[in-house]
């Protein structure tokens, strides 16, 4: 899907473009904060404890999942270049490399989550049953990030490609049977085993191999200007990885430092108790959703930015940025004073 194919773009055909790529991430990132709402709430009808264990595991999974997940932003950066510029095999190349060096990364932060769940938990939880969920939580949604890296980075790809609707539609068959699979499998309805922490932690892990099967399938079997080969694949091109890690360093450690922090205040208030723990997670989960419309834009902007510069453009690609920014400072505005004023 290249979007760029004039030499010179109206600024009311530059709105419409931002607003066409925006739309579906924003929809996308709403569909993922809304099932941690849900999930949230469904896992906090059971008791504090359930609430802390699922809410400090993803805390701990999620927070190194985002940190390598991040090298999308180098994926998509270089295929926008790459696009723009009228380049599609290289990509291609850049997919290719990408899903590799993704893939490998899963991998071992899978079996890193598997080793680190008893001792993370033990030394930062008082409560001995919280600290059996969470660990057992956390050993379970691992088999779900084996998937879920690669997924984020080809999605990211895709974006850089000006297609922000397929994630959008991998996110909402993912997350539909993340939230059915949470009502089944936590509660014990259909005829299903009642199973609480362990039910929400099954229904995260199938809803994320879901979501991997649907975006690999897509870019394996599909006819879009990027596709995943996989032979390219698993042949390592030390020119391309040397282009992602120059490009993807720096977002993996910006991501590094707001993870980073983010788990340690976690660390901090669960010191506080179960119940004050608790709290934080849904207050968080409730505030996670004033970010989405930020990071749809910052979607758009990223993939204008990179076509343009392709295209030699870079008069094209600094309007963008700035016409972006300023869609993403309107409506994120509106959503912080909804909630000053409807906090409660």
């Amino acid at each position: 899907m290249q979007l760029l194919n004039s030499n010179t773009e109206t600024q009311t055909s530059i709105h419409q473009t931002i607003i066409k790529l925006a739309l579906p991430a924003i929809l996308e990132n709403v569909l993922h904060t809304a099932v941690w709402i849900l999930d949230t709430a469904m896992v906090g009808r059971l008791n504090a404890e359930s609430l802390s264990a699922v809410g400090f595991g993803a805390q701990l999974a999620f927070a190194l999942v985002n940190i390598i997940a991040a090298m999308g932003m180098g994926t998509s950066a270089l295929v926008a270049r790459y696009i723009g510029a009228n380049e599609p095999k290289k990509a291609n190349k850049v997919v290719a490399q990408s899903f590799l060096i993704s893939w490998i990364l899963s991998l071992f932060l899978a079996i890193l989550n598997y080793l680190l769940a008893r001792p993370f938990f033990s030394s930062t939880m008082k409560d001995p049953l919280v600290i059996s969920m969470g660990i057992s939580y956390m050993k379970i949604i691992t088999t779900g990030v084996v998937f879920l890296i690669p997924t984020m980075v080809m999605n990211a790809a895709l974006r850089g490609a000006g297609n922000t609707r397929l994630p959008m539609v991998s996110a909402l068959v993912a997350n539909t049977i993340n939230v059915v699979g949470d009502y089944v499998l936590i509660f014990g309805h259909f005829g299903f085993p009642r199973m609480e922490v362990q039910g929400a932690a099954l229904a995260t892990a199938l809803a994320q191999v879901v979501g991997g099967v649907i975006t690999l399938g897509y870019l394996i079997f599909g006819k879009d200007v990027i596709r995943l080969n996989l032979k390219e694949a698993f042949k390592l091109d030390m020119a391309v990885i040397k282009q992602l890690s120059k490009l993807s360093l720096p977002s993996c450690l910006e991501e590094f430092s707001h993870s980073g922090s983010r788990l340690i205040s976690s660390i901090w208030i669960a010191y506080l108790g179960t119940v004050s723990f608790a709290a934080h997670q849904v207050a968080v989960s409730a505030e996670s959703m004033s970010f989405m419309p930020g990071f749809g834009f910052s979607v758009a902007a990223s993939t204008l930015v990179g076509q343009n510069l392709g295209a030699d453009r870079p008069d094209e690609a600094e309007k963008s940025a700035w016409i972006a920014m300023k869609f993403a400072l309107a409506l994120m505005s509106v959503v912080g004073l909804f909630f000053l004023l409807f906090s409660r």
